[in-house]
Parts: structure tokens; C-alpha cells; sequence
């Protein structure tokens, strides 16, 4: 076999049109979770995440959905497939499955989570101690076979907590659409759920305090070197010496996180302390109080006002269902935004350190150029020939695949794969299974037509407020630092990597996303508007213009 005809390698993940679309409606373009450069290891996310959403939707069990499959085109584009049911009989009895758990789900939600996390934090434990670079080829292969069934388990425990806590959001919607006429797009409920202090927000604050002993040590001049010299600067000073120890204690607990979600080949904040620079300098530009500390003061109050004028309005018999459905929506967003400290950062970091320590043994045996090659590898290719690197030559496969992953990435992907739907079908169909993920992160929910407002771009309102400002569009993690105080935040989407915005930024419009997607709950806690799956935003919005973003009515305005 040639090495042209081994550039793409064979994998149970990567999507096939002729056999994906037997006995599969429709497939999902995932934008959200969609990588900007072809990563080869993917395939490996895509079966745990299929694993992960089918045992959690089972485990809970969600109603008329067992989950979803996952699929890659080319390693890059990711695609998703909900499992929908539709026999009446079996909706049923996964209802009263639902049903029989509800209250002790809702009542020990706390407990529970907290469970998963020590367990998770148990099994990252012994990885972590490991001795990476002292380790052979061969060792290291070894513990890379026994992390991958990690990967697994923390997807499992990712998607059934994800499914619970979103899934109790939605019928806390469903109960306000019923007796209130309202729902999660609608500024009171957004009071009722939201200002709840979580890890990410624990992660922001210690970063703003980094920003803020700046000042206080006097190492303004240092920090505007460019990232990558602020610390070789720093080491030369007592005062710089002392900030960096702040710094390491800040990575000792929060250091096991990636620049990108999902893929061990984006950089670590372990990696160099250039990464956290980069958002202590965003911080160096917020003025004032940390933000989100009083802003969760001020949403508490308003929150618990909120809740005292809507409770009077539910008829006494089903005044103890609504306390308990908004104790359980309330959880979604403090969920939504802690879970990846504990989930896939923690296991992305591990696999990049790991990966990362082979890819020196194969620099060191000539097998590759870059210690980063070996990313072109799956997961199987990378155990196959760590147990004896030597024997192999790989510049040759591994300069073909670049190209060609060059080349993929320019490709324009279906929003949508189906032999038997039409886009409007299959939204359609997928809606039906009231699949949480895609219902309010994933697809998100379709915006309504509302020509009377005679708006520039209609999508959905994700947090309430009128914000206006320039236009600040922004396509990578690497841009955010460009990003100035009272822009509006333009982008395809976010994750929690970008949290440092949104103490900056005046608003946000995103393309893609639901209610309770990133952007979302961040700016219903920051307290500034959002607006999502605008679907068109980045494309007609130009940098500079100034927008006005209603997050009351999900409209934005070009002004200019």
C-alpha cells in the first residue's frame, strides 16, 4: 500500500454517506464543537461521545430520545445524529422511568454531581502523577490504552449530568409556557434562573486578581511585551518572580485546561505560561470590580423578586411542581459552565501530555519531523507504532496529510446530510425527540420571523438588555486579545475558553447556539444581551460597524 493511499486511514467514526444515511433520518452539521484545523485524533471523541449520550440518555432516561451518534468528515466537520423513538408504547415507559426518579434527581442533584466529580478527579489522579518524560515509548503507549477507557467514562458521566440538568430545564419551560405564557427567551425567566456562582466563575476571578497585582507589583512595562516574553521578562525581577508564583499556583489548580474544547492537540495552559497571559491581559483592561461578583449580588435579588411575583400566579395545587422544576432548571446553567473544568479539558490535557511525551520518542527515533506530527495519527496508528517507533519513517504520510487537511478545511459541509427530509423536515424531526443538547445548545432553538421590528439580522433572544457598540468579530481563541472595552462580540460561537470577554465586551451576536448554550448563560450572568442563531451574523456584520443588540426582542441593528 502506498503512503497516498494511507493519507486518510481507516476509522469506525469517520461518516460514510452510503452507510450513515441507512437507518439514520438525518445528520447534524455540529458547528459548535467543529474544529478550526484538521485533527486525525478526533475519531476517538466521536466514539466516546456516541458512547457518553447513549448511556446517559438511557440512564435517565430521556423520553422520546436514546441519545446520539457522532460522526467525522475528514476529521474535522463533526456530525451528529439524534436516536430518536417514536414507538408510543416505549416514550411511555422511558416517561415513567423519568418520572419515578424525578424528585430524588432534583433533591440530591448536588450530591450527585459532587460525586462524579471527586470520581473523575480519582481517576485523573494517578495519570497526572505519572512521570511522562522519563517513561519509554512502549509505557507510554501503555497508559495511553488505559486513559482511553477515562475518556469514556468521563463522556458517560459528561452527558448524563448534561442531560439531567438540561433536561429539567426544559420542563421548567414547558411549566411556564403552560401557566406563566412564557419561556427561556423571556427576560423573567431568565431572572429566575440565573446568579449562580460556579468553578468557571472561581477560574475568572483568580484571573482577574493575576491582572490585578500588575499593577500592584509595578510589571505594567513587562506585560506589554508580547505573551510569549512577559515571563522570560518577569524572571529577571523579584517582583516578576513573585507574580509568577502566583501563577503556579493558579495552574496547579486550574492549569489542566485547553485552548480549544475537544482536542488534545490545541495547547495546554500547562504548556506555556503564554495561554493564561493572554487572558490576564484581557482582564488588564476591564476597569473596576471584578464583574461577575456583583452582578450575582444584584441577579440574586432580582432573582428571588422574580420567583415571589410568579409563584403567586400558580394554582395552589401545583405551587410544589413549580418549586420543584425551577430548583432543577436552576442547575443548567451552573452546570453548563463548571462541567468542563472536570470533564473534557481535564482529559484533553491528560491526552496532550501524553501524546505529546510519545510524539518526543518519535522526534527522537526519526520516525517524525515535529513533535506536533503526531497528531496527524489516530489513536490506533500512535499504540501500533509506539511500540517500536524505530521502525518507522512518517515525514512522507504525515506532509501528505496536511495538505490534504488544508485542502478539507476549505471545504463548504451540508448543514445537513438525509435521503428522505428537507432541512425544515428533519429541524423537524429532531425537535421531536426534545434531545436537550440539541435543543438548547447544539441547533438551538429557530428564531421567529418578526418583521415589525424591521431588524438587520432576527435570531434568539439569549439574554435580556439593549446594548449598542462596535462591531468586534472574532473566529479563534487566538484573536481574543484584539478585543476592546465596549465592543459587541461577534462570532460563530463560544466556549468557556472565552469567558474573559465577557467582562469587556458591551453585548454579544453569535451564528450558531441555543439558550443554553456558552454565550448564553455567560451574558445572562455578566448582565449584557445576547443574541443567537442569528445563522448570518459574522457574514453580514463587518468589523468596526456600529450595532445596536437587543437581547429583549433577539433583533440586532447595523447603525451604521
Amino acid at each position: 500500500m502506498s503512503i497516498n493511499e494511507r493519507i486518510v486511514p481507516m476509522v469506525p467514526f469517520e461518516f460514510n454517506e452510503a452507510i450513515d444515511l441507512e437507518g439514520h433520518e438525518a445528520w447534524f452539521v455540529d458547528s459548535l464543537h467543529t474544529l478550526e484545523s484538521p485533527d486525525f485524533f478526533l475519531s476517538t471523541y466521536s466514539e466516546a461521545n456516541t458512547q457518553g449520550m447513549i448511556w446517559g440518555a438511557d440512564k435517565l432516561p430521556l423520553p422520546a430520545s436514546r441519545g446520539s451518534e457522532w460522526r467525522n468528515i475528514n476529521f474535522v466537520k463533526i456530525l451528529i445524529c439524534p436516536i430518536v423513538v417514536t414507538d408510543p408504547k416505549e416514550i411511555a415507559e422511558r416517561q415513567a422511568r423519568l418520572s419515578d426518579n424525578l424528585v430524588e434527581l432534583i433533591e440530591n442533584f448536588d450530591k450527585m454531581w459532587g460525586g462524579y466529580k471527586a470520581e473523575l478527579l480519582d481517576l485523573y489522579r494517578p495519570y497526572k502523577r505519572f512521570d511522562v518524560d522519563s517513561a519509554t515509548a512502549v509505557s507510554l503507549v501503555q497508559k495511553l490504552s488505559y486513559l482511553k477507557p477515562v475518556v469514556n467514562r468521563m463522556s458517560e458521566v459528561h452527558f448524563y449530568v448534561m442531560y439531567a440538568s438540561f433536561y429539567l430545564f426544559m420542563l421548567f419551560e414547558d411549566f411556564c409556557q403552560e401557566v406563566f405564557g412564557i419561556d427561556a427567551t423571556h427576560p423573567d425567566f431568565h431572572a429566575m434562573v440565573t446568579g449562580f456562582d460556579n468553578k468557571s466563575f472561581e477560574c475568572e476571578k483568580n484571573l482577574y486578581l493575576l491582572a490585578q497585582r500588575i499593577s500592584e507589583l509595578k510589571l505594567e512595562d513587562a506585560f506589554n511585551l508580547p505573551s510569549d516574553q512577559v515571563a522570560p521578562k518577569l524572571k529577571e525581577s523579584f517582583s516578576g518572580r513573585t507574580w509568577l508564583s502566583s501563577l503556579n499556583s493558579f495552574l496547579d489548580e486550574f492549569g489542566w485546561r485547553n485552548e480549544r474544547l475537544w482536542t488534545p492537540a490545541a495547547p495546554s495552559w500547562r504548556d506555556d505560561p503564554k495561554y493564561v497571559i493572554e487572558r490576564v491581559k484581557v482582564y488588564q483592561k476591564v476597569k473596576g470590580e471584578y464583574r461577575i461578583k456583583e452582578r450575582l449580588k444584584t441577579q440574586t435579588k432580582l432573582r428571588n423578586e422574580k420567583i415571589a411575583e410568579y409563584r403567586p400566579k400558580v394554582p395552589d395545587d401545583r405551587k410544589d411542581v413549580f418549586d420543584l422544576l425551577l430548583k432543577g432548571a436552576q442547575y443548567a446553567s451552573s452546570y453548563g459552565e463548571e462541567h468542563d473544568l472536570y470533564c473534557e479539558m481535564q482529559t484533553d490535557a491528560l491526552m496532550r501530555m501524553y501524546i505529546l511525551a510519545l510524539g518526543k520518542r518519535f522526534v527522537e527515533a526519526g520516525t517524525i519531523n515535529e513533535m506536533n506530527d503526531i497528531f496527524q495519527l489516530t489513536f490506533d496508528e500512535m499504540r501500533v507504532i509506539g511500540m517500536y517507533p524505530g521502525k518507522y519513517k512518517l515525514q512522507s504520510l504525515i506532509a501528505a496529510r496536511k495538505e490534504k487537511g488544508k485542502q478539507d478545511a476549505k471545504d463548504v459541509v451540508p448543514n445537513l446530510y438525509s435521503k428522505t427530509m428537507t432541512e425544515q423536515e428533519a429541524f423537524g424531526w429532531m425537535m421531536s425527540a426534545r434531545e436537550p443538547i440539541f435543543t438548547k445548545v447544539v441547533v438551538g432553538e429557530l428564531p421567529k420571523p418578526k418583521p415589525e421590528l424591521k431588524a438587520d439580522l432576527v435570531g434568539v433572544a439569549g439574554a435580556c438588555g439593549v446594548a449598542e457598540g462596535p462591531a468586534r468579530i472574532i473566529s479563534s481563541v487566538e484573536q481574543l486579545n484584539e478585543v476592546r472595552a465596549g465592543e459587541i462580540l461577534v462570532a460563530l460561537t463560544t466556549s468557556i475558553t472565552w469567558t474573559p470577554l465577557f467582562s469587556l465586551v458591551a453585548g454579544a451576536v453569535l451564528d450558531r447556539g441555543g439558550t443554553l448554550s456558552h454565550a448564553a448563560v455567560v451574558c445572562r450572568e455578566y448582565g449584557i444581551p445576547c443574541v443567537l442563531n442569528t445563522f448570518q451574523a459574522t457574514a453580514k456584520i463587518k468589523n468596526g460597524q456600529r450595532i445596536r443588540v437587543d437581547g429583549d426582542n433577539g433583533a440586532v441593528y447595523i447603525l451604521d
